[in-house]
């Protein structure tokens, strides 16, 4: 497991044990499955708090963004 992840993996625990909700934003076909996973667990696991939002925002392009309707 890379440093990075392990630091993000521990950041999202403290927040969900500091009431925040946690959400993630962007496209995924581009990010590996195992962050997605991590990602969406911390969703389901924070999905009732109540103290904050914190809303993670990744891989959109500005390209992708002139071919969306």
């Amino acid at each position: 497991m890379s440093l990075a992840y392990e630091d993000s993996y521990k950041d999202a625990k403290e927040l969900i044990k500091e009431n925040i909700k946690i959400i993630v934003l962007g496209i995924e076909d581009r990010v590996v499955p195992k962050l997605i996973k991590a990602c969406r667990d911390a969703e389901e696991d924070s999905k009732n708090n109540t103290g904050g939002t914190l809303a993670l925002c990744f891989n959109y392009g500005g390209g992708l963004k002139s071919l969306m309707p």
